[in-house]
């Protein structure tokens, strides 16, 4: 097994709750789901105030659960509610079933494209079938191409170059396992990804654009 190294390690303070990402300069950086939805590829606009927070709530929850998991927690000595727990048990069957090795787990950094910088938070990173991969966690309904734009992003600012495999796990009871996977493997994700950085950091630098605090758990 090859390791493979990040090129990135720019210091970054992080504001939780506006969800504001500072590099060492005190520059405000766009994070990658800001990005997406600068540019039309998500919107939430008509969705019910209180159907989002649901989602973000489910999607928060979901993630601390799996992480306990991932970071070889046993989840028997944690209450779970009923809610969250398919959602659970598809990540635990997808690990069973694949033999996914996580290596780094909730992995917050500061991604860099030709001087453009913007702030992201891997869901994990590690292993399948002696390759390496970038995976994103998604409880969503439905599958969205744009999960492949945001785990290009990712790969670009975790290694600077298209350097991983990328795939979502789409976790929820509807499936018979608790999960199904969607790999992506187009490489315009990437060029799509970096022209969508470029006009979201012209509009920032033009006072066109200002980053709301958008979790990165409503992404897509």
């Amino acid at each position: 097994m090859t390791t493979v190294a990040p090129v990135t390690s720019i210091p970054f303070t992080f504001d939780e709750q506006l969800h504001r990402y500072t590099d060492e300069h005190g520059i405000i950086l766009p994070s990658v789901t800001q990005v997406l939805k600068d540019n039309g590829f998500i919107n939430f606009d008509g969705v019910p105030f209180h159907i989002l927070e649901h989602k973000r709530q489910l999607g928060t929850l979901v993630h601390k659960v799996t992480e306990l998991y991932d970071q070889g927690e046993s989840l028997e000595e944690f209450e779970i509610p009923d809610e969250i727990m398919p959602y659970c048990e598809g990540w635990i069957n997808f690990r069973c079933d694949s033999g996914f090795q996580p290596t780094l787990i909730e992995h917050q950094i500061i991604g860099e494209i030709s001087g453009m910088r913007y702030g992201m938070k891997l869901d994990v990173e590690g292993w399948l079938n002696n390759e390496h991969y970038i995976i994103e966690k998604k409880c969503g309904a439905n599958e969205s191409p744009v999960w492949g734009l945001q785990t290009a992003g990712y790969d670009l600012g975790r290694h600077g170059r298209p350097t991983a495999r990328r795939a979502a796990v789409q976790l929820g009871p509807q499936f018979p396992r608790g999960y199904k996977l969607f790999p992506y493997t187009e490489r315009t994700d990437y060029q799509i990804w970096g022209a969508a950085l470029a006009q979201t950091i012209w509009k920032q630098n033009h006072r066109l654009f200002t980053a709301e605090p958008i979790p990165e758990r409503e992404a897509a």
